[in-house]
């Protein structure tokens, strides 16, 4: 039952979201922006993931992403893979490496995991890379299911590899809700769980178990009765347009 309300909420969503004009995207990421820059846990943070925005229907991040530089800190993008397994092996050089780079991950972080037989790592995977500049960044090109700019993941720090730690994730949804007197802020994601899935790897390491987790979003993704599911991650903070919401209940099971 669950399943089927988020698939509900997301068709919901998209459809409200389309209406949104690229004026009051802007409008509502600068104001993000000046609530982030000021949050102390912002400005302890020396690392922040942060995602690459799509061209509609949430937040812009470029601009932020700007500013991340500019305010001295170490960023990280993410880097989506779907199931390489389903991916022809002859389609292009770009097989071989991004098999090369979760071969790698998977040996680290889980079991050692053999493309050429029928096993088949979690069905999708996120990793984050260090991008060392704002021009880096523009250099980029679209990649993965989703056509958003992502790292190469070549000659680039992994998250899990850096020494230097991660100390704020801000991250995307469809949509959020606050409950319970601000206690929890749900976060409905996109459906492929490539957010859960990286939160609770994070967390099986020691290094990374105090990263904060924010979320920030549209006014008009603000949404009520998100299932929960047992994957499912809470968020220590949001910013919903010019607003901050701070959880005091973000523990996940």
């Amino acid at each position: 039952m669950s399943k089927q309300l988020k698939v509900f909420l997301r068709k919901e969503l998209n459809f409200r979201l389309s209406s949104v004009s690229q004026r009051s995207l802007d409008a509502q990421a600068s104001n993000v922006y000046s609530i982030l820059k000021d949050l102390p846990v912002y400005q302890r943070a020396k690392s922040v993931a942060i995602y690459m925005s799509m061209p509609s229907k949430e937040v812009p991040t470029l601009s932020i992403i700007k500013h991340l530089f500019g305010d001295d800190k170490f960023v990280f993008l993410p880097k989506c893979f779907i199931n390489l397994n389903e991916i022809n092996e002859s389609a292009s050089d770009k097989y071989i490496t991004e098999k090369s780079l979760l071969n790698n991950y998977y040996e680290k972080y889980y079991l050692p995991v053999d493309f050429d037989q029928d096993c088949k790592p979690e069905r999708n995977t996120m990793m984050f890379f260090q991008m060392n500049s704002f021009d880096d960044v523009l250099d980029l090109k679209p990649s993965g299911k989703y056509k958003l700019k992502e790292p190469s993941g070549i000659n680039q720090k992994e998250i899990f590899d850096s020494q230097i730690g991660l100390d704020l994730i801000i991250m995307p949804a469809m949509g959020y809700e606050i409950t319970n007197k601000n206690t929890q802020i749900k976060r409905l994601g996109h459906g492929a769980g490539f957010y859960d899935s990286f939160v609770h790897k994070l967390h099986r390491q020691s290094k990374l178990k105090a990263t904060y987790l924010l979320g920030i979003g549209l006014k008009e993704q603000l949404i009520e009765n998100i299932p929960y599911e047992k994957h499912d991650v809470y968020l220590d903070g949001l910013i919903v347009d010019d607003i901050f919401y701070e959880s005091t209940d973000s523990s996940y099971e």
